[in-house]
């Protein structure tokens, strides 16, 4: 607004409203809540054209979720954090987001059915016209039956090094090679194969390719937390799971509530809690007296949030508060506004806690008479750990519980190994008394 016009308009009211017998104070008073509306209002026009947008976006969501958060979600393609809001909002309305695969993804965000299929192009260092080139050639000759065939089948210079390497971290390459560790180390050698696929040296006399399988470098699988450290560098985000996951029986034991519970009671007014969650990002700063705190963001299975920690908290705690960690918090909360304003109380991580609570010993649950041999060969009698284990007969519907003979090393490393193997439906720690009945 242009304050001179809008001082001449005041002297103007002013004086035709005193004019007309208004007390000049209130007529002051009524044109000053007429500025500040004006500061923000909307002519009729324009308020109209918003109205109608809202209308036409709220009919497509209500009738269309799964195309209209899809198409959201493209528009906000290289915002990772809008992507994660998007993530959450489809899972709120009960709408799956799968996963990247190079066979099954287009270069944007695309319903599929009840679901949205996540953009290849929306992966970290991937860029539009490799997913593009990628997605070309499977519309043109078909899908990609192998890891040799996708490997000569795509543009080495659309798809470089670190674009291959985000496909395997991201899991896209998973219908071709479950090991993403041996494929996120190899992406020189499919890079080769590509190469030589180039080469018309390389046709036989009928002039078709002599497919051939690149041999990638000899690497253990990923246990669940580092796969899904991988993905979240590629994709920016939690999606095929969550490393809270894996600790199940331990917050279940601590008593920690998600975050979205917590927000709630939160913003009745002040709370209190225990929650857990990955650290996200952390940004740092220093007060006016020099001291240093930071915004740390966290991310559990219901969402995404974040709470400041004070110069004291941070000093004890500041260790564990690394982006990548996986960490049970006390927080006390309070309502702003539409919001929350959370401050960490207390920080531990929940590796440590589940080693604690997995000292005495572990229930292991199986579906698969055939996989308690290499279970029990697995373990490694070094420990002092007891374990319980479960077998699940889904033919009878019936389960049968016993102890295993002698004592055993139940790390968290090892519970990490042994939900790797066939077989193998779930791990919790014992309890104080399920220890006591077995010794």
């Amino acid at each position: 607004k242009i304050k001179s016009e809008m001082d001449q308009q005041k002297t103007r009211f002013v004086e035709g409203a005193v004019a007309n017998g208004v007390d000049k104070a209130k007529a002051d008073f009524i044109f000053e809540l007429v500025a500040r509306f004006a500061g923000y209002g909307f002519n009729k026009s324009h308020a109209a054209a918003y109205a109608l947008l809202a209308y036409q976006t709220a009919y497509l969501k209500a009738n269309h979720p799964v195309a209209f958060l899809a198409a959201s979600m493209t528009l906000d393609m290289a915002n990772t954090d809008k992507l994660g809001i998007f993530v959450q909002e489809a899972q709120r309305c009960g709408i799956a987001v799968e996963p990247p695969c190079v066979n099954s993804s287009d270069t944007e965000f695309a319903a599929s059915g009840g679901s949205i299929r996540y953009a290849l192009a929306a992966l970290k260092n991937m860029g539009q016209q490799a997913a593009a080139s990628i997605v070309a050639e499977r519309c043109e000759n078909g899908p990609y039956k192998t890891l040799g065939d996708f490997a000569q089948r795509i543009d080495p210079t659309c798809v470089n090094k670190r674009a291959l390497e985000t496909l395997a971290a991201s899991g896209a390459l998973d219908t071709l090679e479950r090991n993403r560790a041996a494929l996120h180390a190899s992406p020189d050698r499919l890079l080769q194969a590509s190469a030589r696929a180039g080469d018309a040296n390389q046709c036989d006399m009928f002039g078709s390719l002599a497919l051939t399988e690149p041999t990638l470098r000899a690497c253990e699988p990923w246990g669940a937390i580092e796969q899904l450290e991988k993905e979240f560098e590629a994709i920016g985000l939690y999606l095929s799971g969550h490393p809270l996951d894996q600790f199940e029986g331990v917050l279940k034991k601590n008593r920690i509530e998600p975050w979205s519970t917590f927000a709630a009671r939160a913003k009745q007014g002040v709370a209190r809690g225990r929650l857990a969650g990955s650290v996200v990002r952390r940004q740092e700063r220093r007060s006016r007296k020099g001291t240093k705190f930071a915004f740390i963001q966290f991310s559990d299975r219901s969402g995404q949030f974040e709470a400041i920690a004070f110069s004291d908290t941070l000093a004890e705690h500041g260790t564990a508060l690394e982006p990548g960690s996986t960490v049970m918090v006390e927080l006390e909360a309070e309502p702003d506004g539409d919001t929350v304003r959370a401050r960490l109380r207390s920080v531990i991580g929940v590796l440590d806690a589940a080693n604690a609570a997995g000292r005495e010993g572990i229930r292991l649950v199986v579906d698969d008479p055939g996989s308690i041999a290499p279970i029990a060969q697995r373990l490694p009698r070094s420990g002092t750990g007891i374990v319980r284990l479960v077998l699940r007969s889904r033919d009878l519907g019936q389960e049968v519980e016993f102890v295993l003979p002698g004592r055993f090393e139940t790390s968290q490393s090892l519970i990490g190994a042994l939900r790797l193997m066939a077989g193998v439906r779930a791990i919790e720690p014992l309890d104080g008394t399920e220890v006591a009945k077995a010794g």
